[in-house]
Protein backbone atom coordinates (compact mmCIF):
# COMPACT_ATOMS: atom_id res chain seq x y z
CA UNK A 1 0.00 0.00 0.00
CA UNK A 2 2.96 2.13 0.56
CA UNK A 3 4.24 1.96 -2.80
CA UNK A 4 0.85 2.69 -4.32
CA UNK A 5 0.40 5.54 -2.18
CA UNK A 6 3.52 7.32 -3.33
CA UNK A 7 2.51 6.94 -6.66
CA UNK A 8 -0.82 8.65 -6.35
CA UNK A 9 0.66 11.40 -4.19
CA UNK A 10 2.88 11.72 -7.24
CA UNK A 11 0.31 12.14 -9.48
CA UNK A 12 -2.16 14.83 -8.39
CA UNK A 13 -1.96 18.56 -8.18
CA UNK A 14 -0.43 20.62 -6.14
CA UNK A 15 -2.75 21.11 -2.92
CA UNK A 16 -4.54 17.96 -3.04
CA UNK A 17 -3.96 15.38 -0.34
CA UNK A 18 -4.26 11.37 -0.12
CA UNK A 19 -6.17 10.50 2.19
CA UNK A 20 -7.33 6.68 3.49
CA UNK A 21 -10.95 5.88 3.05
CA UNK A 22 -11.93 6.68 6.92
CA UNK A 23 -10.15 10.06 7.33
CA UNK A 24 -13.18 10.76 3.98
CA UNK A 25 -16.48 8.48 5.86
CA UNK A 26 -18.20 7.61 8.88
CA UNK A 27 -19.86 4.12 8.26
CA UNK A 28 -23.05 3.19 9.67
CA UNK A 29 -23.51 0.46 12.22
CA UNK A 30 -25.77 -1.94 12.06
CA UNK A 31 -28.60 -0.71 10.94
CA UNK A 32 -31.60 -2.42 10.46
CA UNK A 33 -33.74 -2.62 7.30
CA UNK A 34 -37.54 -3.48 5.85
CA UNK A 35 -37.58 -7.11 5.19
CA UNK A 36 -38.46 -7.57 1.32
CA UNK A 37 -42.18 -8.94 1.66
CA UNK A 38 -42.78 -5.85 3.26
CA UNK A 39 -41.33 -3.73 0.38
CA UNK A 40 -44.64 -2.30 -1.74
CA UNK A 41 -45.16 -0.50 -5.24
CA UNK A 42 -46.81 2.60 -3.88
CA UNK A 43 -45.96 4.40 -0.05
CA UNK A 44 -45.12 7.38 1.58
CA UNK A 45 -41.61 6.65 1.62
CA UNK A 46 -38.95 5.00 -0.76
CA UNK A 47 -36.78 2.00 -0.04
CA UNK A 48 -33.16 2.14 -1.02
CA UNK A 49 -31.37 -1.34 -1.16
CA UNK A 50 -28.61 -2.58 -3.30
CA UNK A 51 -30.26 -3.78 -6.18
CA UNK A 52 -30.05 -2.26 -9.61
CA UNK A 53 -33.13 -0.09 -9.22
CA UNK A 54 -32.21 3.03 -7.57
CA UNK A 55 -35.96 3.04 -5.31
CA UNK A 56 -36.90 -0.48 -4.79
CA UNK A 57 -39.99 -0.40 -3.61
CA UNK A 58 -42.14 1.96 -1.12
CA UNK A 59 -43.29 1.77 2.58
CA UNK A 60 -45.92 4.03 4.79
CA UNK A 61 -43.86 2.97 7.76
CA UNK A 62 -41.82 5.34 9.74
CA UNK A 63 -39.99 3.59 12.04
CA UNK A 64 -36.80 2.67 9.92
CA UNK A 65 -36.47 6.28 8.27
CA UNK A 66 -33.07 7.78 7.53
CA UNK A 67 -32.66 11.45 7.43
CA UNK A 68 -29.52 11.75 7.88
CA UNK A 69 -28.39 12.74 4.67
CA UNK A 70 -26.93 13.18 2.24
CA UNK A 71 -25.48 9.69 2.87
CA UNK A 72 -23.95 7.07 0.06
CA UNK A 73 -25.46 3.58 -0.12
CA UNK A 74 -23.32 0.83 -0.79
CA UNK A 75 -24.36 -2.87 -2.14
CA UNK A 76 -22.09 -5.10 -0.44
CA UNK A 77 -22.89 -7.67 -2.40
CA UNK A 78 -23.70 -6.33 -5.89
CA UNK A 79 -21.13 -3.12 -6.27
CA UNK A 80 -23.99 -0.76 -6.56
CA UNK A 81 -23.17 2.59 -5.18
CA UNK A 82 -26.25 5.17 -4.60
CA UNK A 83 -26.39 8.79 -3.36
CA UNK A 84 -29.40 9.82 -1.22
CA UNK A 85 -30.48 13.15 -0.89
CA UNK A 86 -33.99 12.46 0.57
CA UNK A 87 -35.32 10.60 3.63
CA UNK A 88 -35.66 7.50 3.16
CA UNK A 89 -35.89 3.10 4.22
CA UNK A 90 -32.73 1.21 3.82
CA UNK A 91 -34.01 -2.26 2.48
CA UNK A 92 -33.29 -5.56 4.25
CA UNK A 93 -29.90 -6.97 4.22
CA UNK A 94 -26.38 -6.37 2.26
CA UNK A 95 -26.26 -2.60 2.40
CA UNK A 96 -23.72 -0.26 4.20
CA UNK A 97 -24.59 3.66 4.81
CA UNK A 98 -21.59 5.84 4.30
CA UNK A 99 -21.41 9.39 5.04
CA UNK A 100 -18.86 12.03 3.99
CA UNK A 101 -16.70 13.27 6.83
CA UNK A 102 -17.83 17.00 7.38
CA UNK A 103 -14.70 18.89 6.02
CA UNK A 104 -15.22 16.65 2.56
CA UNK A 105 -18.22 17.43 -0.59
CA UNK A 106 -20.35 14.33 -0.06
CA UNK A 107 -20.87 14.50 -3.94
CA UNK A 108 -17.36 14.77 -4.51
CA UNK A 109 -16.67 11.91 -2.30
CA UNK A 110 -19.57 9.64 -4.20
CA UNK A 111 -18.08 10.35 -7.46
CA UNK A 112 -14.90 9.31 -5.79
CA UNK A 113 -16.19 6.01 -5.07
CA UNK A 114 -17.60 5.25 -8.56
CA UNK A 115 -14.49 5.75 -9.79
CA UNK A 116 -12.91 2.87 -7.91
CA UNK A 117 -12.71 -0.79 -9.89
CA UNK A 118 -14.09 -2.74 -7.42
CA UNK A 119 -13.38 -6.49 -8.21
CA UNK A 120 -16.30 -8.88 -8.54
CA UNK A 121 -16.21 -11.89 -6.54
CA UNK A 122 -19.07 -13.05 -7.04
CA UNK A 123 -21.63 -12.55 -4.20
CA UNK A 124 -19.73 -12.19 -1.33
CA UNK A 125 -19.12 -8.53 0.78
CA UNK A 126 -16.84 -6.01 -1.04
CA UNK A 127 -16.95 -3.32 1.84
CA UNK A 128 -13.37 -4.62 2.95
CA UNK A 129 -12.47 -2.91 -1.08
CA UNK A 130 -13.76 0.30 -0.14
CA UNK A 131 -12.01 0.59 3.27
CA UNK A 132 -8.37 -0.53 1.86
CA UNK A 133 -9.21 2.46 -0.96
CA UNK A 134 -7.09 5.78 -0.53
CA UNK A 135 -8.47 8.91 -2.08
CA UNK A 136 -6.85 12.65 -3.71
CA UNK A 137 -8.53 15.44 -2.43
CA UNK A 138 -8.32 18.76 -3.40
CA UNK A 139 -9.93 21.98 -0.70
CA UNK A 140 -13.90 21.18 -0.02
CA UNK A 141 -14.51 24.64 -2.56
CA UNK A 142 -12.79 23.11 -5.46
CA UNK A 143 -14.22 19.03 -4.55
CA UNK A 144 -17.90 21.18 -4.43
CA UNK A 145 -16.94 22.83 -7.98
CA UNK A 146 -16.12 19.50 -9.41
CA UNK A 147 -19.36 18.30 -8.09
CA UNK A 148 -21.60 20.28 -9.38
CA UNK A 149 -19.66 19.84 -12.92
CA UNK A 150 -20.26 15.75 -12.89
CA UNK A 151 -23.89 16.60 -11.55
CA UNK A 152 -24.46 18.83 -14.43
CA UNK A 153 -23.32 15.73 -16.75
CA UNK A 154 -25.06 13.43 -14.81
CA UNK A 155 -28.54 15.77 -15.74
CA UNK A 156 -27.92 15.66 -18.64
CA UNK A 157 -27.21 12.05 -19.08
CA UNK A 158 -30.89 11.52 -17.26
CA UNK A 159 -32.77 13.63 -19.76
CA UNK A 160 -31.46 12.37 -22.90
CA UNK A 161 -32.56 8.36 -21.17
CA UNK A 162 -35.44 9.54 -20.77
CA UNK A 163 -35.67 10.97 -24.20
CA UNK A 164 -34.08 7.74 -25.74
CA UNK A 165 -37.19 5.97 -23.45
CA UNK A 166 -39.98 8.05 -25.02
CA UNK A 167 -38.72 8.08 -28.92
CA UNK A 168 -38.34 4.27 -28.36
CA UNK A 169 -41.93 3.81 -27.08
CA UNK A 170 -43.04 6.14 -30.32
CA UNK A 171 -40.94 3.58 -32.68
CA UNK A 172 -43.02 0.73 -31.11
CA UNK A 173 -46.17 2.74 -31.67
CA UNK A 174 -45.37 3.35 -35.11
CA UNK A 175 -44.22 0.19 -35.57
CA UNK A 176 -47.17 -1.59 -35.00
CA UNK A 177 -49.13 0.68 -36.82
CA UNK A 178 -47.12 0.99 -40.00
CA UNK A 179 -46.47 -3.08 -40.56
CA UNK A 180 -49.98 -3.79 -39.84
CA UNK A 181 -51.08 -1.45 -42.43
CA UNK A 182 -53.23 0.29 -39.60
CA UNK A 183 -51.94 3.60 -41.47
CA UNK A 184 -50.43 3.71 -44.69
CA UNK A 185 -48.42 5.81 -45.89
CA UNK A 186 -49.02 8.51 -49.28
CA UNK A 187 -46.45 7.87 -52.66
Amino acid sequence: MYMKTNLLQKSISNGWQVKSFNDCFDVASKLQGLKKIDYREQGKYPIIDQAQNFITGYTDSNDLIQEKIPAIVFGDHTRILKYIDFPYVLGNDGTKIIWAKKENDPKFLFYSLLRLEIPNTGYNRHFKYLEQSRFSLPLKPEQVKISEILSSVDEKISVNKKLKEKLTQLKKGLMSDLLSGKVRTNK
